[in-house]
């Protein structure tokens, strides 16, 4: 699973086994922002976004991460299936 989508897809399916709601973010006129929203049974919401093992965050992505979470949001960078697991580790 080389391919972002795929990461994305499996991230997405793997949430949702866990009862988490898994929506992809589009937000017209403003680029940069994480791939996915995610929010926990409890209503924790989380913003993730993801990359393939060895893609690169670009300037304006890490610009908004870092907004999001100096406003105290879970923001969330994954890298490939394995940094998709790592997540739901952390995050069960």
């Amino acid at each position: 699973m080389g391919r972002e989508s795929a990461v994305e897809g499996y991230l997405n399916k793997q949430f949702k086994k866990l009862g988490w709601l898994s929506f992809k973010w589009v937000s017209p006129g403003v680029r940069g922002v994480p791939d996915r929203i995610l929010i926990s049974p409890t209503g924790v919401v989380h913003f993730v976004e993801v990359k393939t093992t060895t893609g690169k965050l670009s300037p304006l992505q890490e610009h908004i991460i870092d907004k999001l979470r100096k406003q105290c949001v879970h923001a969330h960078v994954v890298h490939g299936i394995i940094g998709v697991d790592k997540l739901l580790e952390r995050l069960k």
